[in-house]
C-alpha cells in the first residue's frame, strides 16, 4: 500500500487517457489500468464585483470558460494562499466567497477545476478595501411621501467606485455621490412612516456592517404666517404655522428670501416663531423652513411681505 505522485506531461488534445504504473523494469506493479482526462485550461475574462471588504464573507462571480463540475475552487493570491470552494454554475460561471485578509491591496484571483491541484495562471485582480463605516446621516428625518430627499452619509473609509450604494431598509438606491474618504450622498426613496437602518455598499453587493437609523415622519408642511407682513427694518416676530408637529429639541432655520435666522419651535409643538431680518427695500419674499444643516424638511413656503415704516406727523 501507498501512493506514487506522477507529473502529468503535456498533450497536444484534450480527452481520457490510459495511466499505467510500473517498475524500473517495466512491470505493471498496479495490476489495472487507470483514466486520466486531459481538459482544456478554463481562462477568467471578469469579476463581479472586483472589489471588496477585508472582513470578507462577499459573494464573487468569476466569468470566464471552460469551466467544470468536479473540485471547483477559487484562490485568492499566491503564496500559500488557501483555496475556497466554489460553485459551477455554468461553463461561463463560477461563484465563490471572497476570504477575509488582514490588510488592503490587490490579489490575483485564480480557478482550478481538478480539486486545488492545478490553478489558472491568467487569473483577474480583486481589490481588498477597508471595511466602510457609517456614523451619522444629514439629516436623520425625512418626509415619508417625498422620493429624492439628499441625505449626507457621515463615515469612515468611503471610496471612489462606480457602484456605490445605499440601502434605506431592504431598498437598494442608485449610484451615491462620493464627496470623500468620510462623506457621502444618498437619495432616500418614499416610504411609509417608520424608522429603517441605512448602510452602504462599496461594490453594489456587500453591505456594511455598520449602520445608522433613518426615521420617515408624517410630512409636514407650511400652513400660514402671522402677521404676513412688516416694516423692512425688520424685528417683527412671525409665527409659522405648521401642519404636522415637530420633535423635542429640533433646531429649525427660518428663510426670508436668502437670509436665514433661527427660529423658536413653540410648545404647541406645531408652530415657529422667527424674527424677519432687516432689508433694504420693500418687496415680498419667500418664506421657507429647514433643519440646522439647511435642508428642506418642512415643505411649501409663504409669502412675506416687507413694508416702508409708517411715518406719524404732527
Amino acid at each position: 500500500d501507498g501512493e506514487v505522485m506522477c507529473s502529468a506531461p503535456a498533450s497536444a488534445s484534450v480527452g481520457q487517457v490510459s495511466v499505467m504504473v510500473t517498475d524500473a523494469s517495466g512491470s505493471d506493479v498496479v495490476g489495472m489500468l487507470l483514466e486520466y482526462e486531459y481538459f482544456a485550461q478554463p481562462r477568467i475574462s471578469g469579476l463581479s464585483p472586483s472589489r471588496g471588504s477585508i472582513i470578507g464573507g462577499g459573494m464573487l462571480s468569476v466569468h470566464g470558460e471552460g469551466f467544470m463540475d468536479g473540485g471547483v475552487q477559487c484562490r485568492f493570491g499566491t503564496g500559500g494562499s488557501s483555496p475556497v470552494a466554489a460553485l459551477m454554475v455554468s461553463s461561463t460561471v463560477v461563484k465563490c466567497l471572497a476570504p477575509a485578509r488582514t490588510e488592503p491591496g490587490a490579489v490575483r484571483v485564480e480557478v482550478s477545476v481538478n480539486d486545488g491541484v492545478d490553478f489558472t495562471a491568467g487569473g483577474l485582480e480583486y481589490e481588498y478595501e477597508l471595511e466602510p463605516i457609517v456614523e451619522s446621516l444629514s439629516p436623520s428625518t425625512g418626509s415619508s411621501s417625498t422620493a429624492g430627499q439628499v441625505v449626507t452619509v457621515v463615515g469612515q473609509n468611503f471610496v471612489v467606485s462606480d457602484t456605490l450604494l445605499c440601502y434605506f431598509g431592504d431598498d437598494s438606491l442608485g449610484r451615491a455621490l462620493y464627496i470623500s474618504s468620510t462623506m457621502m450622498t444618498c437619495t432616500a426613496p418614499a416610504r411609509s412612516v417608520g424608522t429603517v437602518s441605512v448602510s452602504i455598499s462599496i461594490n453594489g453587493v456587500e453591505r456594511s456592517q455598520t449602520s445608522v437609523v433613518f426615521e420617515y415622519a408624517s410630512e409636514r408642511r407650511i400652513g400660514g404666517l402671522t402677521p404676513s407682513r412688516g416694516p423692512k427694518s425688520g424685528g417683527t416676530a412671525v409665527t409659522i404655522g405648521v401642519a404636522g408637529s415637530f420633535k423635542g429639541g429640533e433646531s429649525v432655520l427660518c428663510y426670508f428670501g436668502s437670509s436665514s435666522v433661527w427660529g423658536a419651535v413653540q410648545s404647541d409643538s406645531s408652530s415657529v416663531v422667527c424674527t424677519a431680518r432687516g432689508v433694504k427695500s420693500v418687496g415680498t419674499v419667500k418664506v421657507r423652513l429647514a433643519d440646522e444643516n439647511g435642508v428642506a424638511g418642512i415643505l411649501g413656503e409663504e409669502n412675506y411681505e416687507y413694508y416702508s415704516e409708517p411715518v406719524v406727523q404732527r
